[in-house]
C-alpha cells in the first residue's frame, strides 16, 4: 500500500500525469513529460505515454480522439477530434430515403426532393440548407439538412441527425400525397 502512495507522491512532485498549468482546463492536456490525455463532457481518457499513441474516449456512442504533434502532418494535433463514419462516397450526415409521389405513382429523384424541401412553407426560407443527391441504392436519395444559425448570434450551424431529418421529412411530405420510406423499408410518414 505504501508503494502506491509513494508513486502518487512521485507523480505529483515531478509532474507525471499532472496536467501542465497551461493545459489544465483544456480538452487536450499534457504533463511535463509530453504524456497526454483528452477530456470530453467531464470524462477523461487514460494518459498516453507514447508520442505516437492516440488518446480515445467513447461517450454516448460517439468516439473522440486526440493525438500528439507526432501526427501533425496527418491529423490536427493537440486538440480533440470527433470521429464520424463516412458513407459510400465519403459524405457524412447524409441519410437515405425513398420518396414516392402517390398521386402520379413514381419515385422522386434528388432534384425533385430538394425542390420540394426548399418550397416547404413550414420553414422560413434561409433557415435551412438542403443537400440532396442520388444514392447507389436504387430509388434512394441521400439527404443532408443543416439548420443555419441566426445572423448576429454566436451559435454555429447545426447539422440535423437522422431522427431530426426524419421528423423534417414527416412534416414536409403529406402522407396523403407521398410515401417516405427509410433504409429499413419502414414507411415513416
Amino acid at each position: 500500500m505504501e508503494s502506491k502512495t509513494e508513486d502518487k507522491k512521485f507523480e505529483h512532485e515531478y509532474g507525471i500525469h499532472v496536467p501542465k498549468p497551461g493545459t489544465k482546463d483544456d480538452a487536450y492536456q499534457e504533463d511535463c513529460f509530453g504524456n497526454f490525455r483528452i477530456m470530453v463532457r467531464g470524462e477523461d481518457s487514460n494518459w498516453v505515454e507514447k508520442p505516437d499513441g492516440i488518446a480515445s474516449l467513447k461517450i454516448d456512442g460517439d468516439l473522440f480522439i486526440g493525438v500528439s504533434p507526432h501526427w501533425e502532418n496527418i491529423l490536427p494535433s493537440k486538440c480533440v477530434l470527433k470521429v464520424q463514419k463516412a458513407d459510400e462516397n465519403g459524405d457524412t450526415d447524409f441519410y437515405e430515403f425513398i420518396i414516392v409521389n402517390l398521386c402520379q405513382d413514381f419515385i422522386l429523384d434528388s432534384i425533385m426532393v430538394e425542390d420540394l424541401l426548399r418550397e416547404n412553407e413550414l420553414y422560413v426560407e434561409g433557415d435551412y440548407s438542403f443537400n440532396v443527391k442520388p444514392s447507389k441504392r436504387e430509388g434512394f436519395v441521400k439527404i443532408k439538412i443543416v439548420e443555419l444559425a441566426a445572423l448576429g448570434r454566436y451559435e454555429s450551424d447545426k447539422t440535423l441527425n437522422e431522427e431530426e431529418v426524419t421528423d423534417f421529412l414527416i412534416d414536409t411530405f403529406d402522407s396523403c400525397s407521398y410515401d417516405v420510406i427509410d433504409t429499413r423499408e419502414n414507411k415513416i410518414n
